[in-house]
């Protein structure tokens, strides 16, 4: 259930760009684009893995008789999906720091700065 903490994270650093309110509305539909993706992808596997046995015991008790999916694709799509919405919310906020009133170098460190925050 680590998906939970993890889309919120995601969500709350999206609403702090919302703040920022930045009046392009491509700045503000990407944001809003990504947070339902966000939203919806986590869902979607919060309630895939939370469902994915029958009965729904069987997922963490190796003695219930059942059946599970093969929970593998889950797994990896929710990696896939975590890396592209991660560079996603790396790449927003970037064309406001080509916008400022700053030397290219300091540009580029701030750059820098956000793409080593987010590793």
């Amino acid at each position: 259930m680590y998906t939970v903490p993890t889309a919120l994270a995601k969500t709350c650093i999206l609403i702090f760009f919302l703040r920022l309110q930045n009046k392009n509305k491509w700045y503000n539909g990407a944001i809003y684009t990504t947070m339902f993706l966000n939203i919806s992808a986590n869902i979607a596997i919060c309630f895939a893995t939370l469902f994915a046995c029958t009965p729904i015991s069987k997922a963490w008790d190796i003695t219930v008789v059942g059946t599970c999916v093969d929970r593998l694709p889950i797994y990896e799509f929710q990696a896939i999906q975590g890396v592209v919405l991660d560079v996603l919310i790396i790449l927003i906020p970037i064309p406001m720091i080509f916008g400022l009133r700053l030397s290219k170098a300091k540009k580029f460190g701030l750059i820098f700065m956000f793409t080593v925050g987010s590793a």
